[in-house]
């Protein structure tokens, strides 16, 4: 009893541990203004109707993170420091599982004493914490879903690992409950049973019968939330990429590259993303484009591939689950144009097989030692030092969104009741930040109490619009809104 009192407030340090750091590298953006979806989920959560309660209609039911979005709103009205906690504190909890997580693993299939396991563990943790990677997550608003389903996810992948190891029903139910709590933060959680069905025939050799009978009630679960979401939400607008078999190849090639790439390097990632959404852009025209932009891109990708092949040299149960986990949970998004937010989760396997690879580099010898703890060190550094680049991006991008919300504000708010207002040329990102995409038609509500006011922007010059019957035209120059 006492060695588990201690083990407790070992952990309760550690998730304090997770926090403070998180804190430290992100408490710039703590008060970041709000950007591109943002202003969607706000006018969500200020009304009381249906999609306060179940979240982005258009794209995601996320009931999970529409309740946190409402709780913060309560807590602190439109003030972004609320929202931006929420995100950092999620984050940290999420770290803390992995800590969990991959202790575990590292126990159970790597053989790892108890001590040598709670440090790499530890330091799994603190990597995931740190990992550039994240950057976008933590900072984007409407990212808490990705946040919420991977923090669930993660904590059913725990239970899994607790029941395989007690077969105590009390952690069966624990993986139903939060899967379940996963698919009602994003609906890709549906990942986790092509997970389930990996981890326990292919690592651990079970039959599939014997797997469909010791699991249909996960698989049940399932079935009850999608019945739940077609009940409650029977209209989705999803968003429909070309699916011919020649486009899902080439993005699927692309994303790989740019999946595992974006792991060990911290990429131009404003200009890959244009590159990758280029018309047409095979797997050949693709290369040419990114040789041409990125000289160093071959070093890069040698790099790349040569670090995965130590890490995954040596066969064993890790690599096998690490690996499936970072392939599997990429599946939901390998098919449409990757962002970095979508790494969020797959990073888990990363981390576990870079500390797993250092960790067998570290017991070969004195000189490999100071090697590896070097290797990992300098590895930490080059994460802070890229994720301090990268927050700087959203705050420059805040700022902007801010200023413009502001002159838009000041310039339409005496408009006459009735008036629609098209806006040319709003800024759409900041080196990879979004700023605006949709977001200007929801400011009268939001912040100017007026349902009387339309706005819309303009995607396309061509549009027509004359000044006559209340219909008004602002283009957006050099960060000043002037009619047009």
């Amino acid at each position: 009893m006492q060695n588990l009192k201690q083990k407790n407030k070992s952990r309760v340090y550690i998730v304090i541990v997770y926090f403070l750091i998180t804190i430290l590298l992100f408490y710039r953006s703590l008060n970041n203004f709000f950007s591109a979806d943002d202003f969607l989920i706000l006018l969500n959560i200020t009304r009381d109707n249906i999609s306060s309660v179940f979240g982005h209609v258009n794209f995601h039911f996320m009931p999970v993170p529409a309740f946190l979005y409402k709780l913060a709103y309560l807590t602190g009205g439109l003030e972004p420091f609320y929202f931006r906690l929420l995100n950092i504190t999620v984050h940290s909890a999420a770290s803390l599982v992995v800590f969990l997580l991959a202790e575990k693993i590292f126990i159970s299939y790597g053989k790892i004493d108890n001590k040598h396991s709670a440090i790499l563990a530890f330091l799994c943790g603190l990597l995931f914490c740190i990992h550039y990677i994240h950057t976008e997550t933590i900072i984007y608003f409407s990212c808490l879903h990705e946040l919420t389903y991977s923090l669930f996810y993660l904590c059913a992948l725990l239970f899994l690992l607790k029941y395989l190891e007690t077969g105590k029903r009390m952690h069966f139910y624990g993986i139903i409950i939060f899967f379940l709590l996963a698919l009602l933060s994003k609906e890709t959680a549906l990942s986790f049973l092509l997970v389930l069905f990996f981890v326990e025939t292919i690592v651990n050799k079970k039959s599939w019968q014997r797997f469909f009978k010791e699991y249909y009630l996960v698989f049940i679960a399932a079935v009850s939330y999608f019945l739940l979401r077609l009940i409650l939400i029977s209209r989705m607008s999803p968003i429909q990429p070309d699916l011919s078999a020649g486009a899902v190849s080439a993005e699927i090639v692309k994303n790989i590259i740019f999946s595992f790439t974006a792991m060990f390097f911290s990429l131009d990632f404003i200009s890959i993303r244009n590159i990758y959404k280029a018309p047409n852009s095979g797997f050949i025209s693709l290369l040419e484009n990114m040789f041409t932009n990125f000289p160093w891109l071959p070093v890069v990708l040698l790099l790349v591939i040569l670090f995965y092949y130590l890490m995954l040299k040596k066969k064993g149960k890790i690599a096998y689950f690490s690996g499936g986990l970072m392939i599997l949970t990429m599946l939901s998004f390998m098919w449409l144009t990757g962002y970095e937010r979508y790494l969020y989760l797959p990073s888990f396997g990363f981390c576990v097989l870079f500390l797993h690879y250092l960790y067998g580099v570290y017991n070969k010898g004195k000189t490999l030692k100071i090697i590896s703890v070097l290797i990992f060190a300098v590895f930490a550094l080059y994460n802070i030092y890229n994720l301090g680049l990268k927050e700087q991006n959203w705050i420059t991008g805040s700022k902007i969104s801010r200023e413009a919300v502001n002159d838009i504000i000041n310039t339409t708010q005496k408009l006459p009741a009735g008036s629609v207002v098209y806006f040319r040329d709003l800024p759409d990102n900041y080196n990879g930040s979004w700023i605006f995409r949709d977001g200007v038609q929801y400011l009268p509500e939001l912040y100017m109490n007026r349902i009387d006011l339309k706005f819309e922007k303009i995607y396309d010059d061509n549009v027509h619009t004359e000044i006559v019957n209340n219909i008004y035209v602002f283009k957006y120059t050099e960060g000043k809104l002037k009619q047009d």
